[in-house]
C-alpha cells in the first residue's frame, strides 16, 4: 500500500459496508466516531474499493479517527483538515492512534501548544456475567427538574479535569435535556441532595461508554462512585439492552482504577485525550 493510492472522501452509502467493518474491527475505541457518522462532516481515507480509516472534526474541534493501522496515514490527515486547521482543539481515541497524529501534528506546526496530553487505561465489563442484584434506591436516572444542581456539579467536573465547555449555557442545558430525556445520566442523592454523577459519553448498538464521574469532594470515599456505576450497569443490562461498557482512566487515577476494577471491569488498552490548539 502506498500514498498514491489512497484517497480522501467524504462518507457515502458506497463506503458503509466497508466502513462499518473496520469500526467493528476496534469497536472499543470507536464509540465516540460511530455517534457522529451521519453528521455530515465524516471523511474517510479510501484504498481501491476499501476504507481504511475514518474521521471527522466534531462541533467541539476534537478530532476523532480509526484507521486499519497498516500504516501511518496522519500527515494524509492534517492535510485534509487544513482548511479547517484553526477550529481544532484535540483529539480523543485510541492512543496508538490519537499519540500518532500528535507528533505529525507537532512538526508540521511548530506554533502548535500541547494542554492536556493524557494515556488513559481503557476498561471493558461484559454484562453478561452481570448479577441482577438489589436496585440502590440512592441511585436514580436525572431528569429536567435536576438540572440546576447536575449543572453545579458538571461545572466543578469539567474545572477538576481542567476540561472547559465549547458550548454556552443555553447549549448546554438543551444537550443536558436531550441526554436525559434518554436516560444517560445517573445521580446519587444523599439526604435528597445530588452528590455524585455518572453518564454515557457514547454509545452504539450493544456497547456504551461510561464517562463524567464524579462526586462532590465532601463525600469522597463512602463509595458512592462505586454504587452510582454498579446501577448504571444494572440498567444499562435491564433497561438499555446494552452487553458491553467502556470507560477510561489516567494511569496515576489509582482510586479511580481500584473501583472499576472491584466492579468487574478488565484493562483492554490505552485511550488518548490530548487538548490543544495553535
Amino acid at each position: 500500500m502506498t500514498l498514491l493510492k489512497i484517497t480522501i472522501q467524504n462518507w457515502s452509502d458506497k463506503f458503509t459496508e466497508s466502513a462499518f467493518a473496520l469500526l467493528k474491527q476496534y469497536k472499543e475505541t470507536s464509540l465516540y466516531l460511530s455517534t457522529h457518522l451521519f453528521s455530515g462532516d465524516v471523511k474517510c481515507l479510501v484504498c481501491g474499493d476499501k476504507v481504511v480509516g475514518i474521521f471527522v472534526l466534531n462541533s467541539a474541534g476534537k478530532l476523532l479517527l480509526q484507521t486499519d493501522r497498516k500504516m501511518d496515514y496522519s500527515n494524509l490527515i492534517i492535510d485534509a483538515l487544513l482548511p479547517e486547521i484553526s477550529r481544532f482543539t484535540g483529539l480523543i481515541g485510541d492512543w496508538e492512534l490519537t499519540s500518532q497524529f500528535w507528533n505529525a501534528l507537532k512538526l508540521r506546526f511548530s506554533t502548535f501548544q500541547e494542554k492536556i496530553c493524557k494515556k488513559n487505561i481503557l476498561y471493558k465489563h461484559d454484562l453478561e456475567n452481570l448479577n441482577d442484584l438489589t436496585n440502590n434506591n440512592r441511585v436514580r436516572f436525572l431528569n429536567a427538574h435536576d438540572y440546576v444542581v447536575w449543572d453545579k456539579l458538571n461545572l466543578a467536573f469539567r474545572e477538576e479535569i481542567n476540561s472547559i465547555f465549547s458550548y454556552n449555557n443555553l447549549q448546554r442545558q438543551e444537550r443536558y435535556l436531550q441526554e436525559v430525556s434518554n436516560n444517560q445520566w445517573w445521580g446519587l442523592f444523599l439526604d435528597q441532595q445530588l452528590v455524585a454523577i455518572c453518564a454515557y459519553t457514547a454509545r452504539y448498538e450493544d456497547y456504551a461508554q461510561i464517562g463524567c464521574v464524579y462526586t462532590l469532594p465532601e463525600v469522597r470515599g463512602r463509595g458512592f462512585a462505586k454504587q452510582l456505576i454498579y446501577q448504571l450497569m444494572l440498567d444499562s443490562k435491564n433497561k438499555h439492552n446494552v452487553d458491553k461498557l467502556i470507560l477510561f482512566t489516567h494511569d496515576d487515577n489509582i482510586t479511580a482504577q481500584k473501583v472499576y476494577e472491584s466492579l468487574g471491569f478488565k484493562p483492554i488498552g490505552y485511550f488518548g485525550l490530548i487538548v490543544g490548539a495553535l
